[in-house]
């Protein structure tokens, strides 16, 4: 949420080279795959065992534009009031929520 990946332009690798960061400090292997090197995707797996059914992840990383005057607090510092984060994508992943 404090990666402004706003859409234009996108800037995506922010999170995506945040999120395999995590990805690599936990062993899981990932591939990153892009058409414009600003604006990739990672793709992670988790093999199993193959006695339960699989589970697929999917999310998108970019937000849309925002004007952050009509918001209390920065769209993107992820600031903790009253038990709730409020940041531009808190209620889905990156997505637009309402001014917080």
């Amino acid at each position: 949420m404090r990666l402004d990946t706003s859409n234009p332009p996108g800037n995506e690798y922010l999170a995506v080279d945040y999120i395999r960061q995590v990805l690599d400090k936990e062993g899981i292997p990932s591939q990153i795959v892009a058409l414009d090197p600003k604006r990739p995707n990672i793709v992670a797996r988790l093999k199993g065992s193959g006695r339960k059914r699989p589970l697929l992840i999917m999310a998108h990383t970019d937000v849309v534009t925002v004007d952050a005057a009509k918001w209390k607090y920065p769209p993107f510092s992820a600031t903790r009031e009253g038990g709730y984060v409020l940041a531009l994508g808190t209620i889905d992943d990156k997505t637009t929520s309402r001014p917080a």
